[in-house]
């Protein structure tokens, strides 16, 4: 039966051989805070992968989203006044 230890995300970042095969990629964010992504497990000679496009911010596609499903600016803008912070 297989099994290991299941590490918090804080551990799986801190361990080496994720330094080792390269998995441990930082993005910067607006306002140059960086955040830690897990870098492609698919690894090809010619087509290495690159990391130009960062996670996006919460909420920050959300126009575009409730937009495609059918919502108008003012439903959307509704929303936005009502939403909970």
């Amino acid at each position: 039966m297989p099994c290991s230890p299941l590490n918090t995300l804080e551990e799986v970042f801190q361990d080496p051989q994720v330094h080792a095969l390269g998995m441990s990629i930082d993005l910067e964010r607006p306002g140059g805070t960086p955040v830690r992504v897990t870098g492609s497990a698919i690894r090809l000679s010619a087509t290495p992968p690159t990391y130009d496009i960062r996670p996006p911010m919460l909420g920050e596609h959300n126009k575009e989203v409730l937009g495609s499903l059918g919502f108008d600016t003012e439903a959307i803008n509704e929303l936005e006044k009502n939403e909970a912070v």
